[in-house]
């Protein structure tokens, strides 16, 4: 997400709840800030604001702190620990260059943990780019992790190094969001308790609501839109993502192909049952929904798709035209 956008969000959770509160009384000039609240109500909601920041605190460790260690630990397990494999460059193309290093998006062909052979995106930056490593045509030593922990797979001779600006960065704002709890509360008091104690806490004040703005936007973010829709590696679903790196390949019948009536970015969404082969010879039923572009609406009644399935569990399936 660009700086705008974060600009923009961070605006709408921290400030725009702050507009509503002292705007009026500005304009007024009345600094008593209406009605006091009840004594017990007024506890009431700064135990609820508590409560509410307390969560807002965790979730913004567990969605940013712990993940820069836990992926950089990841990626050094793989390294020293994941099963080698052997890719092949299909595509390449320079998502950015430096005087220090190209970022590649490559589109690389392995096989995967069922012994498939599938093609992926994968994302890398290239410090030593004048050795031309990752041309079409090369190959790439490479780890793959069994237990899919991102990054998933990563060359054999890569240096995992911290990322320490965005890990200060990181943790300067996460220091910053508890200080900006204790700080307004007690700037809240200051200014607005009047002689009144708490009874300037009332239901919409901003110490009450951000935590459950930022909470709100957090979630539909990070957790839903970039862990759900956008996907968290090469563009799928975490249930895809095992699909590509531990499915088998078959030949499916689609025996059924209906919308379900929900849209997103006005593609429908379409729900396939298809018919399959295992590789013990075992005839398997599975039904899974998926996007459809409008452009390729016509193509949804074909009889015949390849497929992936996991081994485990038949019934999880994803057609793999893009991925085979």
């Amino acid at each position: 997400m660009n700086r705008f956008w974060t600009g923009y969000i961070l605006f709408f959770i921290f400030i725009f709840p702050m507009i509503f509160e002292y705007l009026p009384w500005v304009f007024s000039g009345n600094y008593g800030f209406g009605t006091r609240t009840s004594p017990w109500m007024a506890i009431a909601y700064l135990a609820v604001g508590t409560i509410a920041w307390i969560c807002f605190i965790f979730w913004s460790y567990r969605s940013f702190i712990r993940p820069a260690s836990k992926q950089y630990n990841d990626a050094k397990s793989i390294v020293k620990e994941g099963i080698p494999v052997v890719a092949h460059v299909e595509k390449k193309s320079i998502k950015k260059e430096t005087d220090d290093y190209q970022v590649l998006d490559l589109e690389i062909s392995l096989q995967n943990l069922s012994g498939t052979l599938v093609r992926i995106p994968y994302e890398i930056s290239d410090t030593r780019s004048e050795k031309k490593r990752f041309e079409v045509g090369e190959f790439i030593k490479m780890r793959m992790d069994p237990k899919l922990r991102p990054p998933i797979i990563v060359p054999e001779d890569v240096q995992v190094k911290k990322n320490n600006n965005i890990i200060r960065r990181r943790y300067g704002a996460f220091v910053g969001l508890i200080a900006f709890a204790v700080g307004y509360l007690i700037f809240s008091y200051w200014l607005q308790n009047g002689g009144n104690g708490w009874r300037f806490l009332h239901f919409w004040h901003p110490w009450v609501t951000i935590p459950f703005w930022g909470l709100f936007f957090g979630v539909l973010i990070v957790n839903v839109v970039m862990g759900g829709l956008l996907g968290s590696f090469f563009g799928g679903t975490n249930n895809e993502m095992e699909l590509v790196f531990k499915g088998k390949p078959a030949h499916a019948s689609v025996i059924d192909a209906s919308q379900t009536g929900t849209y997103i970015n006005e593609q429908p969404q379409i729900k396939f049952k298809v018919e399959f082969l295992d590789d013990s010879g075992q005839l398997r039923t599975a039904s899974f929904k998926k996007i459809v572009s409008l452009m390729d609406l016509h193509k949804i009644d074909r009889e015949e798709r390849i497929i992936l399935y996991l081994p485990e569990n038949p019934s999880e399936v994803i057609f793999a035209e893009e991925y085979v």
